[in-house]
């Protein structure tokens, strides 16, 4: 049964568990597996939500294919965004790495290996102000913190590698 207001209480009862959910309804069950996750953190810029599934994802492994032979724009500078990159490095016609602080902080071999690929850019101290596009993205809205105004890049895809937050909520 599909719970749509999440789970409120777990009772153990002497040989099964009672689970209550927030729609009133309840379960019982002789085991509960709790099966936590996480979230995508979210820039919080403009177009980032219109374009989600329209040229904006969370997910290189997944949706890298989908981009062949693309320009494609890849936020952050750990190691998410440095796996990502190198995950669809073969896929894509290019990468442009969008890196808010001074350098790269992923492990060493990871930088090596995306600053040695000749079709990978990496702009540091930037950070992507906006997602424009049409009915899909088209290009992005970058801020470099050492000038003044804005300047877009091209691309068709965005691939937001930022962290993730922890889902533990039932």
């Amino acid at each position: 049964r599909l719970v749509t207001k999440g789970v409120t209480e777990i009772k153990k009862e002497k040989s099964f568990f009672s689970v209550h959910t927030g729609d009133g309804h309840s379960e019982h069950a002789r085991a509960v597996i709790v099966a936590g996750g996480k979230l995508p953190r979210p820039l919080g810029v403009v177009g980032e939500k219109e374009f989600l599934n329209r040229g904006v994802t969370y997910c290189a492994w997944c949706d890298g294919p989908l981009f062949a032979g693309k320009d494609v724009a890849i936020i952050g500078g750990g190691n998410s965004a440095l796996d990502a990159a190198l995950n669809i490095e073969r896929t894509v016609k290019s990468i442009v790495m969008i890196n808010v602080t001074p350098e790269l902080t992923g492990d060493p071999i990871m930088i090596d290996k995306i600053t040695s690929a000749h079709h990978i850019r990496v702009l540091n101290d930037t950070e992507v102000v906006k997602i424009n596009g049409e009915k899909f993205v088209e290009s992005v809205t970058l801020q470099n913190h050492k000038e003044k105004s804005p300047s877009d890049i091209a691309v068709e895809g965005v691939f937001i590698e930022v962290g993730s937050l922890p889902a533990t909520d039932y």
